[in-house]
Order: structure tokens, then C-alpha cells, then sequence
């Protein structure tokens, strides 16, 4: 009985690592959030170059969902597009944790974050 015990309590045990293990890799560290980025945005004014120089190589966690063939937002209120450089084909959005390449703002065009390669999302 006693070892029967030890031998569940093992089991318990490693369970609880196991399934630990499986939600912090599902959790990943992103290097911003949603509100970080838009806080730097709105800083420097929609600078492209200011705004690509602190996002390129970064990663940013947020809720994207699609707003056409090739465009994701978080909250269209905000007015700030995702586009994916790779990895478009079949990508839903939700919940993601991607690298961001760069941020292009222009008189003729809409403040976007490109996003490095979407097919990477977990």
C-alpha cells in the first residue's frame, strides 16, 4: 500500500511538471505587448524609421484577426495594420506571439506593422 502510494504521488508529481512545462511553452515571452507598440508608435509620431528601429527583430504578443486577404488587425478602432511578409497562406490570427520586421507609415498609406513570418505562430 505504502508503495502504491509513492507511486502515485510520483505520477501526480510529474504531471504537474509535465503540464507546467506545456503552458509556459505555450505562453512565450513576447518583447512587447499591443499597448507597448502603440505607446511607441504615437511617441515618435508614426516615424517609420524611429518605430523599425526599436520593433525589427522583436517579438510582439497580441490577439490579430483578419480584415482582408492580406490584412490582420488587434482593434480596428486603433487603425494600425498587420501584414505578414511570409507565412500568409492558411494563417487565422488569434492569439500569437511573432517577430515583427518593420513599421511603415506614409501620407498614402495606413500605419502597418510587417510581420516577419506568420506561418511561425504557435
Amino acid at each position: 500500500m505504502k508503495k502504491m502510494h509513492s507511486t502515485l504521488a510520483a505520477l501526480t508529481m510529474g504531471a504537474a511538471v509535465l503540464g507546467s512545462a506545456a503552458a509556459a511553452h505555450a505562453a512565450a515571452k513576447a518583447d512587447f505587448d499591443y499597448a507597448q507598440v502603440m505607446a511607441l508608435i504615437e511617441a515618435s509620431a508614426g516615424d517609420s524609421k524611429t518605430v523599425t528601429d526599436k520593433i525589427a527583430g522583436k517579438t510582439l504578443a497580441m490577439n490579430l484577426k483578419r480584415s482582408g486577404e492580406k490584412v490582420l488587425l488587434v482593434d480596428p478602432k486603433d487603425g494600425l495594420f498587420f501584414v505578414c511578409e511570409k507565412g500568409d497562406a492558411g494563417f487565422k490570427g488569434g492569439e500569437v506571439v511573432l517577430k515583427m520586421a518593420r513599421f511603415v507609415s506614409a501620407d498614402d498609406t495606413e500605419p502597418t506593422v510587417f510581420l516577419d513570418n506568420c506561418a511561425s505562430a504557435p
